[in-house]
Parts: structure tokens; C-alpha cells; sequence
């Protein structure tokens, strides 16, 4: 059985990252001095996964290759 990459997939994910990566630097400058570290971080990785995972659905969505058409 030969694997196939889904390049929509893929190019929407690491879009996805990109976007998180920035939304979460802007929460890390924002928040850091006053709220918990901890706290924070965890918010940065919330922030970045919610993203990431929005843009694979929408990716999924525009061409449903991995669950197939009948998903939705």
C-alpha cells in the first residue's frame, strides 16, 4: 500500500501553525507580566492547537480526502 500526502492538508496546517505562532506571541507579550507563566504557556499552546486544528478542518472541508465526502 503506497501512503499519499494530502499537500491541501499539509499547506493549511502549516499555515495554521503560522497564524497560532503569531496569535501566540502576541498573548506571550501581552500576558507574561501579569499573569501566571504557567498559565500562560499554556494558553500559547492552546492557541497554536486550536489553530492548527481550525485550518486542517478547513482543509478537510474544501476537499475531503481523508474521511471522505460522506463526513459531513
Amino acid at each position: 500500500m503506497q501512503r499519499k500526502i494530502n499537500m491541501l492538508l499539509l499547506l493549511f496546517s502549516i499555515i495554521g501553525g503560522a497564524i497560532g505562532f503569531a496569535f501566540g506571541e502576541v498573548i506571550l507579550g501581552g500576558l507574561l507580566e501579569s499573569w501566571p507563566r504557567f498559565i500562560v504557556i499554556g494558553l500559547y499552546f492552546g492557541v497554536l492547537a486550536l489553530c492548527i486544528g481550525l485550518a486542517c478542518l478547513l482543509a478537510e472541508m474544501i476537499a475531503p480526502r481523508l474521511n471522505g465526502s460522506s463526513w459531513r
